[in-house]
């Protein structure tokens, strides 16, 4: 009161100051049994007028907002999808002019997007843009703001509104998409293409069909061998959580240690360094390679080799690899692949690495210049 006593709290929760502001008014109200604009309301209460007026005359206002957990593996498909959405919505009686979006984190700007009119009456979804990530090696809790600009007649006004956000470890991946393990596939790192054409360097061995499956043979016998060694991983692919984490392949390579995620993804990046397409096949609890043959379905016959030895991926032809199987023989390693996709049937995964980059492009997210190991050829 002008007399400075407190006849009562009220408090308004909202997606956005504007909501917030409106609820409390209405719990005033409910309060005082009418109207804030009442005189009996402005006797008593000298802040009511002006909360009322903030509350109705704000045009334009976030109903939504709502922000994905983030990987900082995904960043190429945030940058051109976004990582949530933000729903506006013009409920004055006139358009709102140069509507502007701006997305921080710990006020570092992350993306804008530009709107441009907003009609009057008109709802309209915005992508969260996200175009680069804060700095962070574990997992970590913020908030994303996103700061709404805009002219109404002819003054410039402003809405703000916040979303938690949940920032993973830079190599986390949700097995809740199998396909997004394309984005760390990364056949361009200088260390994965160093290793991949030292490998290949010497004489192809005899005995394929094919020269995909000749140099895929080579690859394997030069590289899966020591110093690399299979570490289990703590958390397999398609336990009670979804989420787990995946090394890059220079991370791999300099480790020279890795699980079968970890594995897979460094042999299909040194594969498809040299031009051999590859698919990545899941199955529960586990993940696998396999490598394009250079033949269609049906070629095995050409191979005089049994059907279940292979996987047919979108009509060609992949033989399976177990990635895990260090210091065997490629052989060895593709009965072994064989075998397990064979056993999962029906609950088998398969997807095309080149497919899957379309919308999960490689992030080269490792960081460092580890250098590329002594490989025997």
């Amino acid at each position: 009161t002008a007399a400075k006593e407190k006849l009562l709290t009220v408090s308004g929760d909202g997606a956005n100051l504007s909501a917030a502001t409106a609820v409390a008014a209405r719990r005033i109200e409910e309060a005082f049994k009418g109207s804030l604009d009442k005189p009996f309301a402005s006797k008593f209460l000298k802040d009511a007028g002006e909360a009322r007026s903030y509350a109705e005359t704000e045009p334009v206002v976030i109903e939504d907002f709502t922000v994905d957990q983030i990987l900082p593996a995904l960043l190429p498909l945030y940058r051109t999808a976004g990582v949530g959405t933000l729903t506006l919505r013009n409920r004055g009686s006139a358009a709102a002019g140069e509507a502007k979006v701006e997305f921080s984190v710990n006020d570092a700007v992350t993306g804008t997007v530009a709107l441009g009119s907003l009609a009057a009456g008109e709802t309209k979804k915005v992508p969260v843009a996200l175009n680069i990530l804060p700095d962070t090696a574990q997992k970590r809790y913020a908030q994303m703001k996103a700061a709404v600009r805009y002219v109404a007649g002819e003054v410039h006004q402003r809405s703000d509104a916040y979303a938690p956000l949940l920032i993973l470890e830079k190599d986390a991946i949700d097995w809740a998409e199998p396909r997004t393990l394309a984005a760390f596939i990364d056949p361009q790192a200088a260390a994965v293409r160093a290793a991949a054409t030292t490998a290949t360097a010497a004489k192809r061995p005899d005995g394929f069909v094919t020269d995909k499956l000749a140099r895929t043979a080579q690859m394997f016998s030069s590289l899966w061998r020591a110093p690399l060694k299979y570490v289990a991983d703590p958390v397999p692919p398609g336990t009670n959580t979804s989420i787990d984490s995946v090394q890059h392949p220079v991370e791999t390579l300099a480790r020279m240690a890795g699980d079968c995620d970890d594995l897979t993804t460094l042999l299909a990046a040194l594969l498809e360094s040299v031009g051999i397409p590859t698919a990545v096949l899941v199955v529960p609890g586990h993940v696998l390679l396999a490598a394009e043959t250079g033949l269609l379905a049906g070629g095995h016959l050409l191979l005089g080799l049994p059907k279940d030895l292979f996987v047919t991926i979108d009509g060609a032809l992949y033989v399976p690899i177990e990635a895990t199987a260090v210091g065997a023989s490629f052989g060895e390693a593709w009965e072994k692949g064989a075998k397990a996709a064979r056993e999962a049937g029906k609950d088998l995964v398969a997807f095309r690495v080149r497919s899957a980059w379309k919308k999960y492009a490689a992030a080269g997210g490792a960081t460092g210049k580890p250098t590329a190991p002594k490989i025997q050829a």
